[in-house]
């Protein structure tokens, strides 16, 4: 992870997770995260229905080209296949971190990072995730507008990895650094 905004929600989401009632929906403090605030989301899953946004960022729903509250997770992504697999497996209990490829009309592509991690909500484990995704590299998104956002790229990891070094490392040793 190397932006900022991807770094902060993760350590606060490590900080939940290594508390003694675990990585909870109602501990997320904004607070603890101000400075990524637009830059991060919460998805909901109530049983037997899908997946939606809870809250979104301002760049979230730039980048997405709509406000997100209440809008399917999967249905927001130009891959719907890749997000839907991502969201299996934070559901489940896994971190995951990746890349993602946000396009303008005219064709140009910009890389955003994103990582995911499970939040027990209402009793249920992984039926919340805290989320983050943010533009990266020379080419880092000005705010136009995307006609797609899609997934290319994803690393799964459990539990706590203990800081940004840690995520490295934890990929490292499953084989996907």
């Amino acid at each position: 992870m190397r932006h900022p905004s991807t770094r902060a929600a993760h350590a606060h989401w490590e900080t939940l997770a290594l508390s003694p009632g675990g990585a909870r929906r109602e501990a997320v403090d904004p607070v603890a995260m101000r400075h990524a605030l637009r830059d991060v989301f919460i998805v909901e899953r109530e049983p037997g229905r899908e997946a939606v946004f809870a809250i979104g960022g301002t760049r979230i729903c730039a980048v997405l080209g709509r406000e997100v509250r209440g809008r399917g997770f999967v249905d927001a992504w130009g891959e719907p296949g890749m997000a839907a697999s991502v969201l299996a497996s934070v559901e489940a209990g896994s971190v995951v971190a990746g890349e993602a490829l946000g396009e303008v009309p005219d064709g140009n592509g910009h890389a955003f990072e994103f990582v995911m991690m499970p939040l027990t909500w209402r009793g249920i484990p992984g039926a919340a995730v805290l989320g983050a995704l943010a533009p990266v590299g020379p080419d880092a998104w000005a705010g136009q507008a995307l006609s797609s956002v899609r997934m290319t790229r994803r690393h799964s990891f459990r539990g706590p990895v203990h800081g940004v070094r840690g995520v490295a490392t934890g990929l490292a040793a499953n084989g996907r650094a």
